[in-house]
């Protein structure tokens, strides 16, 4: 797999030669044998003359041939060069194979420096564009979900605008992101989540590679070791994603022009499944007052008129699905265009996508137009040149709240009874609103309740966002093996955010009962990065005739800064006019950070008879950090790493099945500085009205600071095997890794004396171990008909050794208004589920109380651990199947071993809407509990209608209904989804000979269309509320979308 890197990065061009004497016109399309996708920039030459042609961005080609006894030669770098008689066909489709001597190529590794795939002594995965984008996605990251062995990615429910969480072999900090490190085109990405839901309400704007057209994407390769990523330094010690982009090299000479469109319809994936025999009331009875909307203990639905809520009569029966009334399908636009150019002295690309999004809430919107240059021209024989700027602009309205009830469109929605209709509250308006302002009551008893048309319809939220990312680098080669290389890049995002916040949200809309007259914000948030490094190496260092080295030593200064502007005013003066100025009282907000890492760092490789690879890297960073005047302990840390490749199949007989073996391995150290600057000392701000409408001064935090931290430290260590079987047709890439990471910077719990809650220390202890297996088959390989299978694993287990001076619980988590939450306790994996569980006896059966009559199930808050919120195993299974032209895509993502903490199944049982509240026999037949009682009898006792509400709802001695029991409420989320699907067309190049248009596909494409196994009943298994280190909560979530759509690629 290793040796895919190389394709699309390095492209032979030929020019194109027609002639008077031209015999026919031959087309076809070329793939990869080993996984049946099209090759790109594939050499098509008639043998003996300098008539050629190259394969498009789909693999297809058309070559006029001067001879009618032409032989047609197709050469690859990194593959078999393949020579095929045209015998007066027309069309020649073909596959190519990798070459046993394709391993003294090179591959991409950290800073972009080459290294010959068999020198590799670590893990490296790479994802070419063309498999990320069958389906297009908003984010690149939401594409590549399931399909790198050791890379766990999950989402929020938020939708197309949501940020992805992307761990690497484990989560490695209580504190830190947990996130790898992001380069695109040699320069480093800032990717921080803007804004996130918690207990209380919120929502996800994104992140910052959201600003990265997935289209531009030529590869992704996923540094998975630290010995892969320890050249980058602390930044890098959950691992780094290299994103390159095109840049025009592989088209053919002269100018090109690709246009593509994808067009997507997504509608809700409806899980949500409630009991629809029994409608709104309590205790058995019929409803008495307008509450019981949300209470579905009424009697069996009979269809008969019934006095409703509000006095009028109403037939009391099944109304319909709500959820299909409030969600619509959405329709999502993708159009792109792009503009190459290339000559021998160098290639450009430019492209410009534009983005028209909905979510299946149709009033939350996405647009983005995106812009990108990529140049790399040769200057002069020693003097190589190249230059990167992409620049986005994004525009997103009414992004959904959820976690929380108020202002959430699913908090009321999902509580509604059977026989209620949610139409009946969209009032005169449309809006749900009594005025076109103020929100029409779906409960005037309790104003946590949101109308959801309301919610839906009057969203103040918006954000925009702008992006600005630019690279340069130039090479000079001194002499045939020295050469001195230098690089420099900017991220520049500005995000301007309208009655949200930066991190949170902003419940307090103008209209909403919860807060009338509302509240207003404008925030404006500047994050600006800047990467500069140098660097003097040799490519090729010969000390002895079996030994030879390359190396470098290089520096770098990395700066990072960030500034908050912004201005929050309280309740509206007049009703309808929505900016701060229009606030009865306004405050302002201020935030300023800025830290920075100087480096000195090198590698060297050594190559022993070219069959054994020794590779030693060295970095030392300084970190602002842990600076400060007076400080005695250090701000920096040397570490690094090494690694060793042996090319077993060079060295010893094996049986004839294997065509090629490797075993690596390698240790790397990894040393970081705190990732939030101003730990080491108090830092101060203004705050409020306090005297005379003037802001007071005030400490910021709570948090002791700590004169003496230390850098963290993370080891780890990794062994690896690769294969290829049965003449390259079966290929394995198998690893084992531990890791772990000592003196993580953790908060520490303080005196309440002291006035702060806790003091920072270095006393964090957490490790990870696993194992990584990629398997890669080309079952059947033939001209017309191709089948490949992929399959990755993974399984890592975590171990939180230490977290405080106590080791006392880290909480992560809450799980809304019920006993369990998501923390780090020591002797347990990171990020574990805990809290009430039921009191059981000495042979597991759940012991109830005796509550007014009615046996109550008893809990005990002894802080259980009740599930994992990250799964420890993680599959992925592809199928590429091609016959002719047409060709079929699968990929299915599943993950077993977590759980997750479901309020919407905890709401849907305490208002009786769960299936489960439902006996087999009907309410009104009773319901005998499965269990005991506290002296050890059986129960026996058959409860009524009335009983059975009550036994849901009643509380027990600890103050817990068994709808809001922990352990009652905690699920079992494994699943496999039907991540991706595309079904393509290549239309033959013999219809368009004719047109302007060199080469066209078409596609069918779904997305996230289902589920073959999902434990979780009424939501997402993903479902999250946040997607930072307290993974494992879902409350009030959105539906997941499913989608199908058709996607267009024409080239000119």
């Amino acid at each position: 797999m290793i040796i895919k890197l190389l394709r699309g990065l390095v492209i032979l061009c030929v020019f194109s030669v027609q002639s008077m004497y031209a015999q026919g016109t031959v087309s076809g399309t070329i793939t990869d044998a080993s996984d049946s996708m099209t090759l790109t920039g594939v050499n098509v030459t008639e043998k003996g003359t300098s008539n050629g042609a190259i394969t498009n961005f789909d693999g297809s080609y058309s070559i006029t041939t001067m001879s009618e006894n032409a032989i047609l030669q197709f050469s690859y770098l990194g593959y078999t060069t393949k020579e095929i008689a045209v015998n007066g066909q027309s069309n020649i489709n073909t596959t190519l194979e990798e070459s046993a001597e394709s391993l003294d190529e090179v591959v991409i590794t950290a800073f972009g420096f080459e290294k010959k795939t068999k020198s590799v002594g670590y893990s490296i995965t790479q994802v070419k564009g063309e498999e990320l984008n069958r389906v297009k996605t908003a984010s690149p990251l939401q594409a590549l979900r399931g399909k790198v062995a050791g890379v766990n990615i999950s989402n929020s429910s938020t939708g197309i605008k949501g940020s992805a969480r992307v761990v690497i072999r484990g989560n490695s900090s209580f504190n830190g992101n947990n996130q790898p490190l992001y380069i695109i085109d040699g320069i480093s990405l800032q990717n921080e989540q803007l804004g996130s839901a918690g207990e209380w309400g919120g929502s996800d704007n994104g992140d910052g590679l959201s600003a990265i057209n997935p289209d531009d994407i030529k590869s992704i390769s996923v540094l998975k070791g630290g010995a892969a990523a320890a050249l980058y330094g602390s930044r890098a010690s959950n691992g780094v994603i290299i994103i390159k982009t095109k840049d025009g090299r592989g088209a053919e000479n002269g100018l090109g022009i690709e246009v593509s469109n994808q067009t997507v319809f997504t509608t809700i994936n409806d899980l949500y499944d409630p009991q629809t025999t029994y409608g709104n009331g309590i205790a058995g009875g019929f409803p008495t007052d307008q509450a019981d909307i949300f209470n579905s203990w009424g009697p069996r639905m009979d269809g008969a008129p019934r006095t409703t809520y509000d006095g009028s009569q109403q037939p009391y029966e099944y109304a319909g699905d709500n959820m299909n009334r409030v969600f619509s399908t959405s329709v999502n636009i993708t159009n792109s265009v792009a503009l190459t150019s290339n000559t021998d002295k160098g290639s450009t690309r430019f492209s410009a996508t534009h983005l028209d999004g909905k979510d299946v809430a149709e009033t939350s919107k996405l647009k983005r137009v995106a812009f990108s240059l990529n140049t790399t021209q040769k200057l002069s024989d020693k003097l190589t040149f190249n230059a990167s700027v992409k620049f986005s602009d994004q525009d997103e309205r009414a992004t959904p709240i959820f976690s929380t009830e108020p202002a959430s469109i699913t908090g009321s929605l999902r509580r509604l009874a059977p026989n209620i209709n949610v139409n009946d509250f969209i009032g005169d308006y449309g809006n749900g609103t009594i005025d076109g302002i103020n929100e029409l009551s779906i409960n005037d008893s309790n104003i946590f309740r949101t109308n959801p048309w309301f919610a839906l319809y009057n969203n103040p939220t918006s954000m925009e966002k702008e992006r600005l990312l630019s690279a340069v680098s130039a090479k000079y080669d001194i002499n045939e093996s020295l050469y001195v290389r230098g690089q420099a890049g900017f991220d520049k995002a500005t995000n301007h955010y309208n009655n949200t916040f930066a991190n949170g949200a902003n419940l307090n809309w103008p209209g909403i009962r919860f807060y009338p007259l509302g509240q207003l914000m404008q925030q404006t948030q500047t994050i600006d990065q800047f990467d500069a490094d140098v660097f003097l190496g040799t490519d090729f260092l010969k000390i002895t005739d079996k030994i030879s080295m390359n190396g470098f030593v290089g520096a770098g200064t990395f700066s990072a800064k960030a500034e908050n502007v912004g201005v929050l005013g309280n309740q509206v003066v007049i009703p309808g006019l929505y900016t701060v100025l229009n606030t009865a009282g306004q405050s302002g907000l201020y935030g300023y950070q800025a830290r920075k890492i100087n480096s000195l760092y090198g590698s060297a490789e050594f190559s022993f008879a070219d069959n054994i690879y020794l590779t030693a890297t060295a970095r030392n960073d300084w970190f602002s950090t842990l600076s400060a005047e007076g400080k005695t302990t250090p701000n920096n840390d040397l570490y690094g790493s090494v690694s060793l490749s042996v090319l077993l199949s060079d060295m010893v007989e094996l049986p004839e099945a294997i065509s090629f073996a490797k075993i690596r391995g390698g240790y790397s150290q990894v040393a970081g500085g705190a990732n939030d600057p101003y730990n080491l000392g108090l830092t101060y701000g203004l705050v409020g009205q306090g005297h005379l409408g003037n802001p007071l001064g005030t400490i910021n935090g709570g948090v002791i600071p700590n004169a003496f931290i230390t850098p963290f430290e993370k080891n780890e260590t990794e062994i690896g095997l690769d294969l290829k079987l049965f003449d390259n047709k079966l290929s394995v890439d198998f690893a084992y890794y531990s890791n772990e990471t000592l003196r993580d910077i953790v908060n520490a719990a303080a005196s309440p004396a002291s006035g702060f809650t806790s003091t920072t220390i270095n006393l964090g202890e957490i490790t990870n171990k696993g194992v990584e297996l990629l398997v890669n088959w080309r079952a059947i390989d033939k001209e017309d008909l191709g089948l490949g299978l992929s399959l990755n694993y993974t399984n890592n287990k975590s171990l939180v050794v230490s977290t405080d001076e106590n080791n006392g619980i880290i909480q992560a988590g809450v799980a809304q208004l019920f006993q369990s939450n998501i923390g780090h306790i020591p002797g347990q994996p990171f990020g574990v589920i805990y809290g009430n569980s039921y009191v059981r006896d000495d042979q597991g059966r759940i012991v109830h109380e005796l509550v007014d009559g009615v046996p109550v199930a008893k809990s005990e808050n002894v802080n259980k651990v009740l599930g994992l919120g990250v799964a420890p195993t993680q599959v992925g299974f592809g199928t590429n199947l091609r016959y002719k032209n047409f060709t079929l895509n699968t990929f299915l993502e599943g993950k077993f071993g977590g759980s997750i903490v479901s309020n919407t199944n905890k709401t849907m049982k305490e208002f009786g809407l769960h299936q489960v509240t439902v006996p087999s026999g009907g309410r009104e037949n009773g319901f005998v509990p499965n269990g005991v009682l506290e002296g050890g009898g059986a129960i026996t006792q058959n409860l009524s209608e009335s009983q059975i509400y009550q036994y849901w709802n009643l509380t027990n001695s600890l103050g817990a209904s068994r709808s809001q029991l922990g352990e009652e409420n905690v699920y079992k989320n494994d699943f496999i989804r039907i991540s991706q699907l595309s079904l393509a067309y290549q239309i033959p190049n013999d219809l368009l000979k004719d047109m302007f248009i060199q080469s066209a596909n078409v596609s069918l494409v779904g997305n996230n269309l289902g589920f073959l196994l999902n434990k979780v009943p009424n939501h997402d298994p993903e479902a999250y509320y946040n997607t930072r280190n307290g993974q494992g909560v879902e409350a009030n979530s959105m539906p997941i979308g499913k989608s199908f759509g058709l996607s267009i690629n024409l080239k000119f």
